[in-house]
């Protein structure tokens, strides 16, 4: 009688624990033609959404890719409900990146960072980025971070740093700052180039982070 009642109870608690999952589909809509570029971003958002969960305390139980034609979409079960729901919210926030310029004081400044500074808009937003690629610093085991410009980016980028050397421009994404970069000469000759990150992984983390928020939107499916 006591085995039985055993074994019920660990066949409720297994039920119990299949039931919690949740599984989540989402469609990908790319703002790019490119079918390899749309594979990339989908491994790209892949990775995304695993980060997001682990960073959640959230469980991976499965995943699937499905593409039909032009169609791309993503299944994702989670270990709890909770969590597809927190996973959710968070993928279909806009996307939202800026880069700002020192401020001399706080008073009058867009934001103000506790022991960053202040710092005032500048115009140039996620709209004026193409993509972000990580790479290997040379002869280091750091990694960088290159921003590449779109064309009117560039131009704006440029004006930006023909007023601004000498001073510090802040990267901020999802209104978080996450780089500073001092401004050494009024010249701008190519990408903005972030170094010394403290590693190629993490220099990988931030670029799929961006370009996938810069290319991708997440749209539930019923």
């Amino acid at each position: 009688m006591r085995k039985s009642l055993l074994l019920t109870a660990l066949m409720t608690m297994l039920l119990l624990a299949c039931s919690a999952e949740r599984t989540v589909h989402y469609r990908l809509h790319f703002d790019v033609p490119d079918a390899s570029t749309q594979q990339q971003l989908t491994l790209m958002s892949m990775r995304v959404i695993e980060r997001r969960l682990q960073s959640m305390g959230e469980q991976l139980i499965d995943k699937e890719v499905s593409t039909k034609g032009n169609t791309t979409t993503i299944g994702i079960t989670v270990g709890s409900r909770q969590g597809a729901e927190a996973l959710t919210s968070s993928l279909i926030k806009p996307f939202v990146m800026q880069v700002m310029l020192q401020a001399e004081t706080a008073t009058g400044s867009d934001v103000t960072v506790q022991g960053q500074g202040s710092f005032n808009a500048t115009g140039i937003t996620e709209t004026d980025f193409d993509r972000v690629e990580a790479h290997q610093e040379p002869q280091t085991d750091k990694g960088e971070v290159r921003l590449v410009l779109t064309g009117s980016g560039h131009l704006k980028m440029a004006t930006l740093f023909r007023s601004a050397k000498g001073k510090d421009i802040a990267i901020f994404v999802r209104g978080r700052l996450v780089s500073k970069l001092h401004v050494e000469t009024s010249e701008l000759k190519g990408d903005v180039i972030i170094r010394n990150v403290p590693n190629p992984a993490l220099a990988q983390v931030f670029a799929d982070d961006v370009t996938v928020g810069l290319h991708v939107i997440f749209v539930p499916v019923p």
